[in-house]
């Protein structure tokens, strides 16, 4: 090993046999190699099975026992955060490089607002040879099924992208034993759910392949479309590229609104946080929006972000109004519009669009980010702010181990394949296809309960 470091440095050194505990003396990471056997069918796999067990009672063996020396295996459970150790809760927080909702701080606020009335939220984390390896934020209240989320990720309509924690070695193979507690530990439910995940992601990778590991049917449906601007120029030349008529609006009505004596308002953190957040919420309740099902998430959620430094809440005032208002969260170089608002009697002002447009300049001038995310949806106007589209994916996950599980997912393939079908018929028959249809034909794993890509409904612009 010292010949290997003083002749091979920058290169890695592998223990090519079965990994023990004395090699982990050695080493600074483990990796799983996995054993496949494929079967025709499963009446094969069962008899092959059997007859494993068959000769391990034989032999007086546990056939579930693991071989002598391997690295040792500990899944844990808690049931809040607050109880993760510090290298858990480590692993976790290494998500935020990704986004501001993969950190432990996030499931956090999660947990004390959207939770608060429910004891459904878990961790799960596992080790392999006293090394973290991954710990998943889950979900084992089936209430939260009809607000959104479904047993699986701990997230609902608040949640943008669920970020597992997962060391960067981690495989689907490590996950397989994590992959039955989790079974064991949510009751054994038919279908699981773990959205949103962006598409081409490890974490969705991972995810997949040790689902499908563990014995589940898996499958993919797209959860929303995702804009986004990765900032490699000025605010002059951002604006110069975007299109005419958006480039006159801004110029226009931000003209009109200080003629008016409109203001805007940037609130970080300090003694103007509470005014912002009654200017934020009496804008919420004169716009289109419907009302936040939980009133006191958006409250704590920036006075959250303002303790960690991250939180740019614009107002656009008109007197003593607020006509319009945002929640833009600055972390790790990353702009993320969290929240849009504005006063529908001022819609003609194009409140919206001023505020986004001084909010924009900030994030590209002031904070200096690489990139600004307008997170879901694919409403037309955010084509005009953004440059890129991707799409967050969300897997199901049915036991088909138990009946329920196997008529719930042959139900959802069987209505996935009918409406691929009659897209299909209708364009070749030139006959109009409905959203929903062309949505399937899109996503065609789409399963009952998932939506899969969803038809375009316009959100208002101004």
């Amino acid at each position: 090993m010292k010949q290997v470091f003083e002749h091979r440095q920058g290169q890695s050194l592998d223990f090519i046999t079965n990994a023990t505990s004395d090699q982990m003396t050695w080493a600074q990471r483990e990796r799983s190699a996995m054993h496949v056997t494929p079967y025709r069918d499963r009446l094969r796999a069962m008899a092959a099975s059997l007859r494993v067990r068959i000769v391990a009672a034989v032999r007086r063996e546990d056939p579930d026992q693991e071989p002598e020396g391997s690295v040792a295996t500990e899944v844990r459970w808690v049931t809040s955060s607050q109880q993760l150790q510090p290298a858990e809760r480590a692993l976790l927080d290494a998500g935020e490089a990704e986004s501001f909702l993969g950190g432990s701080g996030w499931f956090d606020l999660f947990e004390r607002t959207v939770m608060k009335q429910s004891d459904g939220a878990c961790y799960a984390t596992l080790a392999l040879g006293g090394l973290i390896k991954a710990v998943l934020p889950l979900n084992r209240d089936p209430d939260l099924c009809r607000t959104g989320g479904g047993l699986g990720s701990l997230a609902n309509w608040y949640t943008t992208r669920w970020l597992p924690g997962l060391a960067p070695d981690t495989i689907g193979a490590d996950l397989v034993d994590l992959v039955e507690q989790c079974r064991v530990c949510l009751g054994r439910p038919p279908r699981l759910t773990f959205a949103p995940l962006l598409a081409g992601s490890r974490e969705l990778a991972v995810l997949h392949d040790a689902l499908v590991a563990g014995g589940y049917r898996v499958e993919r449906y797209v959860a929303h479309g995702n804009w986004h601007l990765p900032v490699v120029t000025d605010w002059t030349s951002y604006l110069a590229s975007r299109n005419g008529p958006l480039r006159s609006t801004i110029k226009r009505m931000t003209r009109q609104c200080l003629e008016r004596g409109g203001r805007i308002e940037v609130i970080y953190d300090g003694a103007r946080l509470e005014a912002g957040i009654e200017a934020y919420q009496a804008v919420y309740a004169r716009s289109w929006k419907q009302a936040e099902p939980q009133q006191d998430f958006m409250p704590e959620m920036m006075r959250w972000c303002a303790s960690r430094g991250w939180l740019r809440l614009g107002v656009l005032w008109s007197g003593e109004k607020p006509v319009a208002a945002q929640v833009w969260v600055v972390a790790h170089g990353r702009a993320s519009i969290y929240k849009i608002a504005y006063d529908e009697a001022h819609a003609a002002s194009r409140p919206g669009t001023v505020l986004t447009a001084h909010l924009m300049k900030l994030a590209i001038e002031g904070d200096r980010v690489h990139e600004v995310d307008y997170l879901t949806g694919d409403d037309n106007y955010k084509r005009d702010w953004m440059s890129h589209r991707r799409e967050l994916h969300g897997l199901v996950a049915y036991d088909t181990r138990q009946w329920r599980g196997w008529w719930l997912w042959f139900r959802a393939r069987t209505r996935a394949s009918w409406r691929v079908w009659r897209a299909r018929l209708s364009s070749v028959r030139g006959a109009p296809v409905t959203a929903r249809d062309r949505a399937y034909a899109v996503s065609a794993a789409a399963p009952e309960g998932a939506t899969p890509a969803a038809p375009h409904r316009p959100t208002p612009a101004a």
